[in-house]
């Protein structure tokens, strides 16, 4: 299995102090909004007139010759035409092995249409009289995974997760390799090279060319000067791309997810999706998970046009009054119509320029606070314009009853931790403040301290294999840590069937070796190490330095790996992963790199239970994503073998009370909003019988469990990520 690892994001605010007044210049023309064809909340593949007609989850979308529109029906896996008169047909109906899950759409002055498929891993054309033919990649094995695409001709290349495609005059197309953070570059001769960003390697570094780094690209767009403009999603920014490969950040602040509107960095997307670009150079953004497009000009400002952040519904109408779900992808024809796929609504939309009022405009925006549990506190924010609500949010979620200007906690506990914004909606349109944080007084947060698997090990069962991230947004340098393979020290704790002599093996995301040991007594230097590190993080001393055990401290930079843990000569038995976060909490710091994800990929055996424990410290509480996934892993890209088809999640406290539980997530949308906010990879559907829980927990010690509802055996994988 190719492990992905992602560093999860952090929301961190800058201080804006109560003198500051920032006023926001965002007088912007919102759009009007109408239902071209679809049934709404209907999901099916009907050829009809207008609402008549029916498609499943439409994700790409471009404008044809005639103005006629194409769409990439993605779990219809076919390309939809919708004629001037709002008649939906079938262009191109997907077969084995050809465009299985269709998601990015360019089309080039001929006619000709690509398509990009990241179901398939490939990109294809399709003529104008509707020969589909496998451009480049499509191996379906997804290239070369968190290692980076292979750069080559046609099908020597391929790709992971392609999902933005756009084409410039030339006939070149630029590709969205989402799962490689890179753009790709395809000539007319199927020559495909690497454009912008390193595979495998995400980032918000800007640069030229190989120097610059993208966390799951989603969206592209090209203007007439051959300029790139790619929707940075995981990054929640937009990237611009010169022709000569120079990098830059035009609007958006890396890593926080918001709505405000502004200029450039003071401008926040909540992992922005689809992107066009129109003959004046203004750029329209589907705003994915604030249910809103967002207007971003040439020189990086941005204003928000359709739609309430973060209030999904399906009404056509002006500006804020309007309501979309998830809008995926959107185009634009020469007169400055807009062509918006509504996700999860199974729509397509247009909008045209409306004259009827401007949005609000942010005089006062509220601050970051540091705050003591118990203590009183009010948000504020100030706004002026015409017949103004609000609606204030708390990591996302709408706070019940919270519609005026300021919001007020009288007593600061746990549950009010986290990132605050506020809508501010009136005639024609909204604006969503910048975010603040409440956060708990002190330096030594909750954060994840330790990851331990007890597991028989070896051949015939499966080498035990734990992964982790290190790293954080805002955080810098390297982290130590104390990592072990426990064997013959089991036998204190009459554990039976102990491995005799586990080795350990340190791999990056690249599958390279980077740190090994065979018995941790092996020198003086590693068992002085050792020793000092248990001590320090409260793991139980190894029985004697003459043991079999295998353990070291390592200083590793930011990003993700994994560890295994394998008998010698093939040797099977019981054995103990650990992997302990080895800074002194005195010497931490919110710059400290710190573990932000931790897994484990085991064999269940029928009517047994993968067990993993693990531990925050610190002194607040910590709110973490914890996933035990099945389905999405035998499904494509992953396609790994004998998988559980039913995971049940369970997890507990030190008292073995149950602090919460999961069987199906259900497209639950708070999970997916947690997915990809941590950059853990999407459940295959909606309906997968994948599991996963939100929990903020306090300090302490936990254990996940994970079994098969129905009691069968299979493969599953337990996930612990910082959410915030």
């Amino acid at each position: 299995m190719k492990r992905i690892f992602y560093t999860g994001l952090i929301l961190l605010i800058e201080l804006l102090t109560p003198e500051v007044i920032y006023a926001q210049s965002l007088y912007s023309t919102p759009y009007s909004l109408t239902t071209l064809a679809g049934n709404t909340g209907v999901a099916g593949l009907v050829n009809a007139a207008g609402v008549a007609a029916q498609f499943n989850f439409p994700a790409g979308i471009v404008v044809g010759p005639a103005n006629s529109i194409y769409v990439a029906d993605q779990f219809n896996g076919t390309i939809r035409k919708i004629n001037a008169a709002g008649v939906v047909t079938n262009y191109v109906t997907g077969s084995a092995g050809k465009m299985g899950n269709p998601t990015g759409l360019a089309i080039d002055s001929s006619g000709v249409l690509y398509v990009a498929d990241p179901l398939s891993q490939g990109i294809y054309s399709v003529s104008t009289s509707g020969v589909v033919t496998l451009f480049a990649g499509g191996t379906g094995v997804g290239g070369t995974g968190s290692g980076g695409g292979v750069d080559g001709t046609g099908t020597a290349a391929t790709f992971y997760g392609p999902r933005g495609i756009a084409v410039d005059s030339s006939g070149n197309l630029y590709v969205a390799d989402s799962g490689n953070y890179t753009i790709r570059k395809i000539t007319q001769a199927g020559v495909v090279t690497t454009f912008a960003g390193s595979g495998g390697q995400q980032g918000t570094a800007d640069g030229k060319s190989t120097a610059a780094r993208f966390f799951f690209p989603t969206g592209i767009a090209i203007d007439s000067s051959g300029n790139l403009y790619v929707t940075d999603t995981s990054n929640c920014t937009i990237r611009k791309v010169t022709p000569s490969g120079v990098v830059s950040t035009l609007a958006g602040s890396p890593g926080i997810a918001g709505s405000a509107d502004g200029t450039g960095s003071l401008a926040q997307f909540n992992f922005p999706s689809g992107i066009t670009v129109d003959s004046s150079g203004n750029l329209y953004v589907c705003d994915q998970f604030n249910s809103t497009i967002r207007k971003v000009s040439p020189t990086g400002v941005v204003t928000t046009v359709l739609g309430s952040t973060l209030i999904t519904g399906s009404t056509d109408g002006i500006g804020a009054s309007a309501r979309l779900n998830w809008p995926y992808c959107i185009a634009v024809d020469s007169s400055g119509k807009l062509y918006i796929s509504d996700f999860e609504n199974y729509t397509i939309r247009t909008a045209t320029i409306s004259t009827q009022g401007v949005i609000p405009i942010i005089t006062k925006q509220p601050t970051t606070q540091s705050i003591s549990y118990g203590s009183a506190t009010t948000l504020v924010v100030g706004a002026t314009g015409n017949a103004l609500t609000y609606q204030w949010y708390l990591n996302g979620i709408p706070i019940l009853g919270a519609t005026t200007s300021s919001y007020t906690i009288n007593s600061f506990n746990a549950a009010n931790v986290g990132t605050y914004t506020v809508s501010v909606m009136g005639t024609g349109g909204t604006v969503t403040s910048s975010a603040a944080s409440l956060i708990v007084s002190g330096a030594n947060p909750g954060r994840l301290v330790n990851l331990s698997v007890l597991s028989m090990d070896g051949p015939g069962n499966q080498l035990l294999t734990v992964g982790f991230v290190s790293g954080g947004y805002g955080t810098s340098g390297s982290q130590q840590l104390l990592i072990r393979a426990i064997g013959p020290s089991l036998s204190t704790f009459s554990v039976p069937l102990v491995m005799l002599d586990p080795t350990l093996t340190i791999f990056n995301s690249a599958q390279v070796s980077v740190a090994s040991n065979d018995n941790w007594g092996s020198s003086t230097q590693n068992i002085t190490a050792v020793n000092s590190a248990d001590s320090a993080t409260g793991a139980f001393a190894l029985s004697s330095s003459t043991s079999f055990d295998a353990a070291l401290v390592v200083n590793l930079n930011a990003g993700g790996y994994s560890v295994q843990a394998a008998g010698k000569n093939s040797a099977t038995g019981n054995v103990l992963a650990e992997v302990y976060d080895n800074t002194l909490p005195s010497n931490y710091t919110l710059s400290t790199p710190r573990l932000v994800n931790v897994s484990c990929l085991e064999q269940v055996a029928s009517g047994a239970v993968l067990t993993a424990g693990f531990v925050i410290a610190g002194t607040t509480p910590e709110q973490v994503l914890i996933r035990a996934s099945g389905p999405t892993l035998a499904a494509a890209p992953y396609n790994v073998p004998n998988t559980i088809s039913d995971p049940q999640l369970t997890v507990y406290d030190t008292t073995s009370a149950v602090v919460g539980s999961n069987t199906v997530w259900g497209g639950n949308p708070v999970i997916s909003a947690a997915n990809i906010a941590t950059g853990a990879f999407e459940f295959s559907s909606p309906g997968s019988k994948d599991s996963a829980v939100i929990l903020t927990l306090n300090p302490g010690a936990y254990t996940v469990q994970a079994k098969s509802a129905s009691g069968s055996t299979g493969v599953t994988l337990i996930e612990v990520y910082e959410v915030h």
